[in-house]
C-alpha cells in the first residue's frame, strides 16, 4: 500500500512492468507532437533534413521545424474583415 505524500506515491506508480515516468520516456509518444496539428492536409517536409519546396518561382529549403513554423503562422493569421465576409451578404454593407 501507497500512502499519500509518499515519495512512491509521486514518482513510480508502477503500472505493469512500467512507471509512470517509463511512459513520458515511450518512443512511440515522442513522434506524436502536438504542434503537428497544423500540418494537416499539408504539402511540407516532416523530416530533420532540409528539402527543397518550390512556390511559383521561389525555391525554398525547410525542414519539420520550419514547416511547423509556417503552418502555426499561418493557422493564426490575421486578416481584415471585409476579406472574410460574404460579399452576397447585403446586411453587411455600410448604409
Amino acid at each position: 500500500m501507497v500512502r499519500r505524500g509518499s515519495i512512491a506515491s509521486k514518482t513510480t506508480f508502477a503500472t505493469g512492468t512500467k512507471t509512470f515516468r517509463d511512459r513520458d520516456r515511450d518512443p512511440r509518444e515522442r513522434d506524436l507532437d502536438p504542434r503537428d496539428v497544423f500540418l494537416d492536409g499539408l504539402e511540407l517536409p516532416r523530416g530533420l533534413e532540409r528539402e527543397i519546396v518550390m512556390d511559383g518561382d521561389h525555391r525554398y529549403e525547410l525542414n519539420r521545424d520550419d514547416s511547423r513554423s509556417l503552418a502555426t503562422v499561418g493557422a493564426f493569421r490575421v486578416v481584415a474583415e471585409c476579406d472574410v465576409r460574404d460579399p452576397r451578404d447585403e446586411s453587411m454593407r455600410p448604409a
